[in-house]
């Protein structure tokens, strides 16, 4: 789960949504958990606003609800989804026909941030430039700003337990 992430997430286990998006009514973008979780990463060390994440180990999907809530019309780059108000995991085409259940999901929250929503027109623009890297067969965009790694007995600036890093 932590191939591309290099800055720590707070995990959250179960569907319920963290406080604060109970009841959200915005859109949320859905897109492959890899290229997602590259971008988010990029987003944060840039200093875009990032909310939560729920995660879907079931279909290795990415479900962010974002703001303002007028991205929908921008959506999709290629196999993401951006639909409102909902956080089921469906295909490519939104219908979710044959899409099993989904039992592994948890929320991922940056330590950061206490934002609610993630930018959506920055997310847009991460994620396609994350795509078009690995289509050109280039590396993360986090690995630029990727720290040291610690020293034997030396804890990573902001890792705490109960923390995924």
């Amino acid at each position: 789960m932590t191939h591309s992430a290099e800055l720590p997430w707070l995990v959250r286990c179960g569907e319920e949504p963290p406080a604060g998006l109970a009841g959200y009514a915005g859109s949320v973008v859905q897109a492959p958990r890899p290229t997602a979780m590259d971008a988010l990463t990029e987003m944060r060390y840039g200093g875009h606003a990032v909310g939560p994440a729920l995660v879907c180990l079931s279909h290795d999907l990415l479900q962010v609800p974002i703001g303002p809530d007028d991205g929908a019309w921008r959506w999709p780059p290629t196999r993401t989804l951006c639909r409102p108000r909902s956080t089921r995991c469906s295909s490519a085409d939104g219908n979710g026909v044959g899409y099993r259940p989904c039992p592994g999901r948890f929320w991922l929250l940056p330590h950061e941030s206490n934002e609610l929503v993630t930018d959506g027109a920055a997310l847009y623009d991460v994620l396609c430039t994350v795509r078009s890297q690995r289509r050109l067969g280039g590396t993360s965009p986090g690995a630029r700003h990727r720290r040291r790694p610690a020293a034997a007995g030396e804890v990573p600036d902001g890792l705490y337990e109960g923390w995924l890093a």
